[in-house]
């Protein structure tokens, strides 16, 4: 029951980003100021509800190596989308490679996400 709970609030936590983040590009510069905020603070909170996620399993049973590599990709994508997200929200123009670097971290954190939660799924 608790591994349901975990992959509902990823979901839906993954769903409000994705969405307000296309709500964002479809708006174009210079974006709403509350879906923006909504966007940062809903990405935020994910990846410290994931990170937390992984310290507890961690701390009721130690991490296999490759469940601790999926954890340790999974914080650097998100770290990626995060700091790539943070420059296209600026009112300077950035590089297209900046953009797709977002698009690209943020995929793949989701993706990356998913098989963390499969990987420790028989776990507490």
């Amino acid at each position: 029951m608790r591994q349901l709970s975990i992959v509902i609030i990823a979901f839906c936590v993954f769903m409000i980003i994705v969405l307000s983040g296309l709500w964002l590009k479809k708006s174009g510069k210079p974006y709403h100021a509350i879906v923006l905020a909504v966007h940062k603070l809903v990405s935020t909170a994910g990846a410290v509800f994931i990170a937390y996620t992984c310290y507890q399993y961690q701390q009721a049973n130690p991490l296999s190596s490759a469940e601790l590599i999926a954890c340790i990709s999974l914080a650097v994508l998100f770290l990626a989308a995060i700091v790539t997200g943070g420059l296209i929200s600026t009112a300077r123009q950035m590089p297209s490679i900046i953009s797709t670097l977002h698009n690209v971290s943020t995929y793949s954190s989701i993706l990356i996400t998913g098989v963390v939660l499969y990987m420790l799924r028989d776990r507490l």
